[in-house]
């Protein structure tokens, strides 16, 4: 199942997203990243690290982050509990009991908090989405699914994901089929009449806008992130081994490693993934401003470390 999940929440135009926020520019800026730091899940605040929970044999990581006022929200999976925190403080959402969950977007619309996932159950696995704490189940499946991403707009829920080698989404419950061949859907955003999603076909980078697709890159790549601003679609990923983002299907590449998720803060570009160190088997977790990265764990360079940012926000002052 998917383990990262980059997606976005409101935007200045009222559009909702999953996990990052377009934030007015001028002034100085909070950068928060969710991410994963060799077996603790945290978030970065201007690089400060709080950790929220400690994984064992690496089973759990956080892939979604939203942030309401002062709230800080965060998503996803603890052992075999989906969960999310609220200022630090966690919330199951699921019964490890009845089978391994994962919790993957966030969005937050109008005070509630909506959270896209899936979960094992003795009878298949299901993708779900949860709105304060109520979960809805949107398929049973016996191949493997994972609820990657949602957002909510207008009052509409959006979730999308992969059953198998399809990626779909659902509105308000009506699943989409957008493919077949090795697919998935890994973010949504919606803006007016038209829904996007991102993600991979045939291990290749594409993006589909109300169904139809768009091949970013011919090479072995992925699309992990998007955001929508006024007419321009921004969308982080991994091309051929390097963290890049597309705007309006124009690459920049940033460095090796991948970009997970992608926000704004006025003119200025975020992105957030792990950058690698070619032939040390080290990860760093790192956000990207206008192309400059910024570290943000500082595990020992000789040390097999595994890093990395799934979520990005910046709130300007």
């Amino acid at each position: 199942m998917n383990t990262k999940q980059i997606l976005t929440l409101a935007s200045l135009a009222c559009i909702l997203f999953s996990c990052k926020k377009s934030s007015g520019g001028g002034g100085s800026a909070d950068v928060y990243v969710a991410g994963f730091d060799n077996g603790s899940l945290v978030v970065w605040k201007n690089k400060t690290e709080t950790v929220l929970a400690t994984t064992t044999a690496y089973y759990g990581n956080v892939n979604g982050l939203a942030i309401d006022g002062s709230d800080v929200y965060v998503s996803g999976y603890v052992g075999g509990t989906a969960c999310y925190w609220k200022n630090g403080n966690q919330i199951p959402l699921s019964d490890p009991n009845a089978g391994n969950a994962e919790a993957q977007a966030i969005a937050i619309s109008g005070g509630d908090v909506y959270i896209a996932g899936n979960q094992e159950t003795n009878v298949g696995n299901e993708i779900v989405f949860w709105k304060n704490g109520v979960q809805t189940v949107l398929c049973l499946s016996n191949e493997l699914v994972s609820g990657n991403a949602i957002a909510v707009s207008g009052g509409n829920v959006y979730v999308g994901g992969y059953i198998g080698d399809t990626a779909v989404y659902w509105a308000n419950g009506v699943r989409t089929v957008l493919g077949q061949h090795t697919a998935t859907v890994s973010g949504l955003a919606v803006s007016g009449s038209n829904v996007y999603a991102v993600g991979a076909f045939d291990q290749q980078a594409v993006y589909w806008n109300n169904g139809v697709m768009t091949t970013l890159s011919s090479s072995f790549s992925g699309a992990n992130g998007i955001l929508v601003s006024g007419s321009d679609v921004y969308i982080a990923g991994m091309d051929n081994g390097y963290a890049v983002y597309w705007k309006n299907g124009q690459e920049t590449k940033l460095e090796a490693g991948a970009a997970n998720a992608i926000t704004l803060s006025g003119k200025d570009v975020y992105t957030t993934g792990y950058a690698y160190a070619t032939g040390t088997g080290t990860s760093t977790a790192a956000f990207w401003k206008n192309g400059s990265r910024t570290g943000l764990a500082a595990s020992p360079p000789t040390t097999s470390a595994t890093e990395e940012g799934n979520a990005i926000w910046v709130v300007s002052h």
